[in-house]
Order: structure tokens, then sequence, then C-alpha cells
């Protein structure tokens, strides 16, 4: 329904460009110098008007913390579709980052008025922004490239640009917009690299050789996406690669490339195949079978979870266009006892 997806655009733009100016206007109200309001000199500090406002704008913000809270909690796309850029592997950062962005913007009105407050948040944002890269780099965030690389990059910039400001402060230099500045491109390659470096490896690990639900399912989405994208120059490369090493050591009888010449099609229920092994990555239907074979092996692996079955639902319905196997998987996903996030995702897909 369009109201849904009105209301679902709204919340997001609450959610990343609206929170953090809400929260540094409600506590605005609290800032007095001078025995009135730092805005209305008309309000006298402490006063019953004074205290009445507070109340209210109290209420609003723990009412917006709320909301962002559930954004973070039941926002989740979690299935690799292509065409859905905020698609997310489950994790959680998001909620963490509710957090952070909470504590700091309540922290920041009083920070000049208390020094000790102005130490304990910038070394609290240093510590939170480096368990936030290493998380980053543990889930892999958001199965589009670009969107996952510039998540990590803005949480690699603020980490640097708290660095250059403690730097600065301690030492009292001036210049720190140009050291912000020169970090900036490097820190870009960065984390684009370790991000390549990281899914190539885990892009040519077998199937059956990973060791964790979420591990399999960023491997599982991988494929996907070379096996459903427009691919580049490089990215068709490495998917030649991947099925290339894959013939060689693939020995499950389940496997489309054990007889690759005469492969199934869901879609138009019946068999097809021209005899061409030199360029499977081009076949469409083997492509779909192939992305199918990792799914079934991560779900033999890992049966009793949530998670792995419902990016497997997605992607039956997506790719295979087979509504009833999905359904299957769905109910699957019920009985291994989903979390809050992954009921709210059975929810949304039923």
């Amino acid at each position: 329904m369009w109201v849904i997806d009105v209301l679902k655009v709204n919340l997001l733009y609450f959610y990343w460009a609206c929170y953090n100016p809400m929260i540094e206007l409600f506590m605005n109200i609290n800032i007095c110098k001078g025995g009135t309001h730092i805005i209305h000199d008309s309000l006298t500090c402490k006063g019953p008007a004074h205290i009445a406002l507070i109340v209210i704008t109290t209420i609003l913000l723990i009412f917006a913390i709320a909301i962002a809270v559930l954004v973070s909690l039941l926002y989740r796309q979690s299935h690799p579709t292509p065409e859905d850029v905020l698609g997310d592997f489950e994790n959680p950062m998001l909620s963490e980052e509710i957090m952070y962005r909470t504590v700091v913007f309540l922290v920041s009105p009083f920070e000049k008025d208390y020094y000790v407050l102005f130490i304990l948040k910038y070394s609290f944002m240093g510590v939170f922004n480096v368990i936030m890269l290493y998380q980053y780099f543990k889930y892999i965030p958001y199965f589009d490239n670009i969107v996952s690389t510039l998540y990590g990059y803005f949480w690699a910039i603020h980490f640097w640009m708290i660095i250059v400001s403690i730097f600065t402060t301690i030492h009292e230099l001036i210049g720190h917009y140009v050291m912000f500045l020169v970090g900036i491109l490097p820190l870009y390659h960065v984390v684009k690299n370790m991000r390549s470096w990281i899914m190539d490896r885990i892009l040519m690990k077998p199937p059956d050789k990973v060791s964790s639900e979420l591990e399999a399912m960023k491997l599982c989405s991988a494929v996907n996406s070379l096996t459903t994208s427009k691919l580049s120059s490089e990215q068709e490369i490495r998917l030649i690669g991947i099925v290339n090493l894959h013939q060689k050591e693939c020995k499950d009888s389940t496997c489309p490339l054990s007889d690759s010449k005469d492969l199934y099609d869901p879609s138009q229920e019946k068999f097809v195949g021209d005899g061409d092994t030199e360029n499977l990555h081009k076949n469409q239907v083997f492509l779909k079978l192939f992305t199918k074979y990792y799914f079934d092996t991560a779900i033999s692996n890992f049966s009793s979870t949530s998670g792995i079955r419902l990016t497997y639902a997605y992607f039956l319905f997506h790719e295979m266009k087979n509504i009833h196997a999905a359904l299957n998987e769905l109910s699957h996903a019920k009985r291994n006892k989903p979390n809050i996030m992954q009921n709210f995702e059975i929810y949304k897909f039923e």
C-alpha cells in the first residue's frame, strides 16, 4: 500500500535527517545564562513556565527516542534484492548507533560548563567509533556495495574527526580543518579495499566450509548479487573465477555444475540447456540454480536458525518465482524461535 510506503520513507527521513536536530532542539530548553533562557530572555530559569516546558520537551524527547529505537529494530530488509539499496544483514549496529547519537547529543549542551563532560564525551566517542568500525568489518552491513562502503567510510571519517579534534585541542594547534581534509580521501580507499578484501575471502570459500550463519548469509548474498546484477568487468571476472573454482572442486551431485548441460528452469517448468559449459557465467538459468545451491548448502548447515531461512525465502520469491517454496521457508523460520526483528520481517513478507 502507498500509505505504508510513505510512512516508511518518513520514518527513515526522521531517523537519518531529523533525529539529531530534534534532540538538540528539545535539549536547548534546559540551557540558561544569567538567570534567563539563552534564546528567550523573557523566560526566567526554573520558573513555572520554564519547568512546564522542560516537562513537555522531556516527554517529546522520550517519544522521539522511542520512535528511533523502533525504526532501528524493525526497519530491516534482510533480503538480497538488488533494487533495495537499504537491504541489510541482521546486526546490532543501527540500535547501537541510536544509543551513541542519543548519549552524545544529550551531553553536548552541557559540555561547555563542565570540562569533565567534555573529556568523557570524546572518550566515549572514540571508544564507540573503534567498536563500530570493528563491527562494520565483522558484519559488512548493507547488501548494496556503494551504500555499504559509504556507511563504513562515514564511521571512519567520524573517528578521524575525533582524533583531529582531541589532538588539536590538547596541543592548541591551528589548522585542524586542513588535517581533517587530508585524511578524507585515503580513508575512503582504506575502507573500500578492506571491505573488498574481506568479501573476496568469503566469496572464495566453498559453501560447505563457512563457519557461521552470518558468514553463510554474506556468502549467499554476495553470490546472488553477482548473479542478478549488471556487472562491471571486474565483477564479471570475479564471477567467472568463482564458477571455475567451484567447477573444479564441486563433488556434490546436487550442484548444477555436476550436470550443467541439462538445467531445470522452474519459471518455465522445463529443462533447458544449450551445452555451452564455457560461458556458464552468462547463463541466467544456471546462475539462479548456482545461487540456490549456495543457499541450500547454507540451510543444511544452519537449519535451526531463522536469519538464513528468511534471506532464502526472499530469494525463492524474487528470483526463483517459487511462492510455495518461499512460504515453506517462512514456516521453518517461524518454528526456529525468531527474534523481534525476524518476526517483523516474517509479518511484512507474509
